[in-house]
């Protein structure tokens, strides 16, 4: 029987054939150029001399710092500015809202350059953990590059400074209400953007609800405007009002402002709301709930079923950002924070834990179904139940589910904290386990640690040992690949007396091939034996055959490092057997064992025979998609067959251009070059 699947990560393309003879040729498609900013708001009136500025600057200075007053107009000021700026950075634009990457009081900075870093086209697989490297490579990237970087509701200097490209054609614009003094000495040039003088307010209303009306109102109009104090935000929350309660007065809504006594933005938000349908008020309200201000649709509906109708009227208003195609909503900052005081104002204690139940609990089975989608049968100790195995068949496979985790990272960090803080541990310890896949392959450190903690503590919390056992592992491979060595051991020595006392046998198994790989990756190979080996045997005993084949390949690996080649060998020609003899097709694992076993053989001085099982693991390397490993089985066979070795690196670089690994395209075009 012939199966057409397709197993591991891929980035790229993907070719499935039968038998093929001569050479293949793939042709890349380009990668899209990043166009990441928001689109300029329709209706924008003024801010003439501060867009003059800002595109001159853009063509002699590297950093702007756009700052005042919130609901100023700042960001939408910026976004005008990179659509009449496009053609200057033909390399393109970046964008990021660093209110999605705050932890606690700060940033995180990695996840900033690492979503720069990708959006420039550079594959997980190449990104480092420690943030000096990946700015570095950010910077090399970035050096003969003609880019506009837009970052939104920055709040401390240092969450620019960090990263900040010293390529001379690329510019930074920044968004704050803060005073980002520091910036200037590394030499920003500030570009104050204040409320609007009356004469602009007026004509922003007039674009709302008519020239007409305005002049026929024009005291009330300027009132209006002196009222809102001149803030954009207040302003066009305002205009939408007026134009869809074409009855309503422009004295009348003046009078309605001034006689709240709040402040111009609350004021005018409430006003808004007033005039809402309850369903729709009802719905503004919970999303006030939901832990980020960035949410899908599908998570809306988690809130409310069949919001389409009350999405839109909150977008008339002007409350909210609707994007149907991308199937998103979001809510400005100061939105974000009136509609969360509309929660605790018109909901009960009790209808807002509900709420927020309704929510941890969509992201709960979201995560869930798509750790199914790209996981597989892999050892989980939370049972999937008739929920999440239904939604795992709406993703299109591994990529497509591994792709909608990251796209909502932000929202289910958010709601894994925000379970802890409510004490809902069972919750907790399930979303950080279904992360665990998702973490494994993107490798976001700090939200990979901090959830993992949150998944120990929960389990504790539920006098948990096999939860607890398994939050401790996953917490452990973070950490060790941070080089947290130390804490990496003391987890996983926790995790082991939890699982030995548990008789949980697949756990034990689970936890010492952890144990096992933390001591590979400090070089403690002879330690890391005796674990693999443990975990080895519990596989066999269990008759988990694919589970034995790989505790033969990390054994081989562990073997070989120590230097115990011949050992090793056999090892690797163990796993082999096991791997051939399972049903289902595992390429990339048996080309991986290939790619260890001609590794042993040139340490074994074989180099003849290292070749020939060399060709056969990038073939079969390349069938799984495992194209990181497919490139480092060229660079070996270069070194042996130094007769085609311009070939065999020809073929690994145009691996490592399609994957964007900067540093080895460098190093290989150097060794290519005549």
């Amino acid at each position: 029987m012939v199966t057409n699947s397709f197993s591991g990560s891929g980035d790229g393309q993907v070719v499935q054939a039968g038998s093929v003879t001569g050479n293949i040729y793939l042709s890349q498609a380009p990668r899209p150029v990043p166009r990441e900013c928001p689109p300029a708001p329709a209706l924008f009136v003024d801010r003439t001399a501060e867009l003059a500025r800002l595109r001159e600057l853009c063509a002699t200075k590297t950093l702007l710092v756009l700052d005042g007053p919130p609901g100023t107009g700042k960001s939408a000021l910026a976004c005008k500015l990179a659509a009449d700026a496009r053609e200057s950075f033909p390399d393109g634009q970046l964008y990021v809202d660093l209110r999605q990457h705050r932890r606690g009081g700060g940033v995180e900075l990695s996840g900033v350059v690492e979503g720069f870093l990708r959006s420039l086209g550079i594959h997980g697989d190449w990104l480092s953990h420690e943030f000096g490297r990946r700015t570095a490579l950010l910077r090399s990237v970035l050096h003969d590059k003609r880019v506009l970087i837009l970052v939104d509701h920055a709040t401390a200097a240092e969450q620019i400074t960090a990263w900040l490209p010293n390529g001379p054609g690329c510019a930074v614009a920044v968004t704050s209400t803060f005073d980002l003094d520091e910036l200037y000495r590394h030499g920003a040039v500030r570009v104050p953007v204040a409320r609007l003088p009356v004469d602009d307010g007026v004509r922003l209303l007039a674009e709302y609800c008519g020239t007409e009306r305005v002049e026929a109102e024009a005291e009330a109009a300027r009132r209006l405007v002196e009222l809102c104090g001149g803030l954009p935000l207040a302003l066009n929350v305002v205009g939408a009002r007026l134009r869809r309660r074409r009855s309503l007065r422009l004295a009348e809504a003046a009078d309605q402002l001034a006689s709240s006594g709040e402040e111009a933005v609350r004021a005018a938000f409430d006003s808004a709301c007033d005039d809402l349908p309850e369903r729709t008020r009802r719905l503004y309200a919970l999303l006030g709930v939901h832990p980020g201000a960035d949410i899908p649709v599908h998570a809306v509906q988690a809130l409310m079923p069949a919001p389409d109708e009350h999405l839109e009227t909150l977008q008339r208003a002007n409350l909210v950002q609707w994007d149907e195609e991308t199937g998103r909503v979001r809510l400005g900052e100061l939105v974000a924070r009136h509609a969360a005081e509309k929660a605790r104002d018109q909901l009960t204690g009790e209808g807002r834990e509900l709420a927020l139940r309704r929510v941890v609990r969509h992201y709960l089975v979201f995560a869930s179904a798509a750790d199914l989608a790209a996981m597989g049968d892999r050892l989980r100790f939370a049972e999937p139940d008739d929920e999440i195995l239904a939604a795992a068949g709406q993703f299109a496979g591994e990529r497509a589910a591994m792709d909608a985790l990251d796209t909502e990272r932000h929202n289910l960090v958010a709601v894994v904290t925000a379970a802890a803080e409510q004490g809902w541990f069972a919750e907790v310890w399930r979303l950080a386990e279904a992360l665990w896949p998702y973490f494994l392959s993107f490798k976001h450190h700090r939200d990979w640690i901090a959830t993992s903690q949150f998944g120990v503590e929960a389990a504790q919390a539920l006098n948990d040992p096999v939860a607890e056992a398994r939050m401790r592992s996953q917490l452990a491979r973070a950490l060790t690949e941070t080089r947290r060595f130390d804490r990496a051991e003391d987890e996983l020595r926790q995790a082991l007396a939890l699982a030995e006392s548990s008789g949980h046998q697949r756990l034990l198994a689970s936890v010492e091939e952890f144990t096992g790989k933390l001591h590979v990756a400090r070089g403690a190979y002879e330690r890391a034996v005796p674990h693999l080996r443990r975990a080895l045997e519990i596989n066999l005993a269990a008759g988990r055959t694919r589970g034995a084949a790989v505790q033969h390949l990390a054994l081989a690996q562990a073997l070989h490092l120590s230097g115990d080649h011949v050992t090793a060998l056999a090892e690797a020609d163990q796993a082999m057997e096991l791997l051939e003899s399972l049903r289902r097709p595992e390429s990339r694992n048996r080309g991986n064992v290939l790619l260890t076993r001609a590794k042993i053989l040139v340490a074994l001085h074989r180099e003849d025979d290292a070749q020939a099982v060399l060709r056969e693991a990038a073939r079969l390397l390349r069938d799984a998609g495992a194209a990181q490993l497919e490139a480092k089985a060229w660079e070996l066979l270069a070194e042996l067959h130094v007769e085609q070795a311009r070939e065999h690196l020809t073929e690994a670089l145009a691996i490592y251009r399609r994957l964007g690994d900067v540093e080895a395209v460098a190093r290989l075009e150097d060794q290519l070059r005549p």
